[in-house]
């Protein structure tokens, strides 16, 4: 690294790109500091731009931090998005620190997505915008939001495919939290232009991850400005998902009104959604009594299936966008390397990003 660079980016230098770095490795101001020696009072300096690192210490910031420290600069700046609103699920059962790290990575996936469409062209941002609803608002308009949702994206009452292809397919970014922050569940960020789904990193079941996708699709349509992780918030996102998963003008007809596991495992595969999930709709439209969805939820604890129930051998669907992305522009003659350096971004940090399936391969010769 040149004096040249470090100098010319210290020129630049933008504390709210040092904070993102520093959360996304999950190190502490102090922690940070000692690596870099010096004072975790001076760090604090530095992302606050009280003031700014000598070059001597932005390279060792890059270092420590595994950022090129073009990274640092303000060129261009990260503008109104450190400010969005991130949906966690549950705000108790993760730590600050956790959730720091999940955020930054939402928004550095946000940044490679705004950088990559200077070279390839994404899909346009194409949701409806107006279903907006308050916390007071009753489950039944989330139902109804799920209802309007389905009629916009054309998708008529049937089982939807692949929940991940379609929220790529209408312009928003997803990709899977990182393995440090698995407590972390799928969130959203309404990031300026296209919104960003981080799906659960532990969520290798094919119906949990379709449901955490229509979970954070239902964020993204009805909360605008709610405050993230509230009960009433969660509870119509939930609402929303489990309608907009399968319509109640479907199910209606194909619930049984008993623990009928097998008719139960038969429609967990046509509509992608868990028997919990469907015991539970069975209830909610009257076609179960109470007596009998709380049996069945006994037998499903006694069965061991709370965690993981009969046929859950389908893997969670993957993102592909930003991977399909990274290979159109491998067509255009840019390597990993390129991309790398056009977002000013590790090629660790990519590959964090845009990998799909991180299970170890095996190699078979023929």
């Amino acid at each position: 690294m040149s004096t040249l660079v470090a100098r010319g980016v210290v020129a630049v230098f933008d504390p709210t790109r040092l904070r993102l770095a520093r959360q996304a490795a999950m190190l502490r101001k102090k922690d940070l500091a000692q690596h870099v020696g010096v004072s975790a009072a001076a760090v604090s300096q530095y992302e606050n731009g009280t003031t700014t690192p000598s070059p001597k210490v932005a390279a060792a910031l890059a270092l420590v931090l595994g950022m090129p420290i073009e990274f640092f600069s303000a060129d261009p700046p990260l503008g109104e998005a450190p400010a969005a609103t991130a949906h966690f699920r549950s705000l108790r059962a993760t730590t600050q620190q956790e959730r720091d790290r999940a955020f930054a990575h939402a928004l550095l996936t946000w940044e490679l997505a705004q950088v990559m469409r200077r070279f390839v062209q994404l899909p346009h941002f194409d949701l409806p915008g107006d279903l907006t609803l308050y916390p007071d608002d009753p489950a039944r308009s989330a139902k109804q939001a799920a209802q309007e949702a389905r009629r916009y994206l054309d998708l008529g009452t049937g089982p939807i495919p692949n929940v991940v292809r379609l929220l790529e397919s209408r312009g928003v970014v997803c990709t899977r939290v990182p393995a440090q922050t698995r407590r972390v569940f799928a969130f959203s960020c309404s990031f300026p232009e296209r919104p960003v789904v981080v799906l659960a990193a532990e969520r290798t079941h094919l119906a949990a991850g379709r449901f955490d996708a229509a979970h954070e699709l239902g964020h993204l349509l009805l909360h605008h400005d709610e405050e993230p992780g509230s009960h009433p918030v969660e509870r119509q996102a939930n609402a929303f998902a489990s309608e907009f998963l399968a319509p109640s003008s479907e199910l209606v007809e194909q619930l049984p009104s008993r623990a009928d596991w097998s008719e139960l495992l038969k429609l967990k595969r046509v509509w992608g959604i868990s028997m919990q999930a469907l015991l539970f709709r069975a209830r909610e439209l009257g076609i179960m009594s109470e007596n009998i969805y709380r049996r069945a939820m006994t037998e499903v604890s006694a069965r061991g299936w709370r965690r993981q129930e009969p046929g859950d051998e389908g893997l969670a669907e993957q993102p592909i966008l930003l991977t399909r992305a990274a290979e159109a522009m491998a067509g255009l003659g840019m390597d990993i390397e390129d991309i790398s350096a056009a977002a000013r971004l590790s090629v660790e940090t990519i590959d964090l990003i845009i990998a799909t399936d991180r299970r170890p391969e095996i190699a078979v010769s023929a």
